[in-house]
């Protein structure tokens, strides 16, 4: 049996990071989460992994300005692929929450940036800003709060034990974060 790639993402467990791994590589990597853009590229060229994925292009927000300069600052980095993630938005909450209780809504600015309309539609709802999706959905199955929620994949709710209170929540349905990956650039190709 080979040793499954250990892949960096930025970001908790069931972050879309980790989606761009399991979608590009399936069960052949372990994904393996860092906090910050810089951690991840600085793990990759430290060889404590053996890849890295990293955001660069949301269709709706543009440009993950953060991660693209830390790509471009760190040198011996070179960029193998692209891989497009479709970013389907839910809103969580702990079993038993609903919507017309709900108080706050946790998740990264982005992400909560993308779900102006359900906001909108939910005026009692006030949106809290989180470091990443998948962070915030692991506080809200913390917490166990039924007045909290989070926005974050599917797979957050199947991670955390949230239930889907609303699927598909993004203001557009054509919602792509473009995650590139990355290796060693003195590494040879297929290493």
């Amino acid at each position: 049996m080979t040793t499954p790639l250990r892949v960096a993402f930025q970001g908790e467990l069931g972050a879309f990071g980790e989606l761009a791994i399991r979608q590009h590589f399936g069960s052949r990597a372990e994904a393996v989460p860092y906090a910050e853009f810089l951690d991840v590229v600085r793990a990759l060229v430290a060889c404590s992994v053996d890849r890295a994925v990293l955001p660069v292009h949301n269709s709706i927000a543009g440009a993950v300005t953060a991660s693209v300069e830390v790509i471009a600052s760190t040198e011996d980095l070179r960029v193998s692929q692209e891989i497009p993630v479709a970013v389907q938005l839910c809103v969580l909450g702990v079993p038993g929450s609903r919507l017309d209780l709900a108080r706050e809504l946790h998740s990264h600015p982005v992400a909560l940036a993308q779900v102006s309309d359900f906001l909108a539609h939910h005026p009692h709802i006030t949106a809290i800003t989180a470091h990443d999706t998948a962070g915030a959905a692991r506080l809200v199955a913390e917490r166990t709060d039924m007045t909290l929620l989070a926005v974050a994949s599917a797979s957050c709710a199947v991670r955390y034990g949230l239930t889907i209170l609303a699927e598909d929540v993004q203001d557009r349905a054509d919602n792509v974060t473009r995650f590139v990956l990355l290796e060693r650039a003195s590494a040879p190709r297929g290493a």
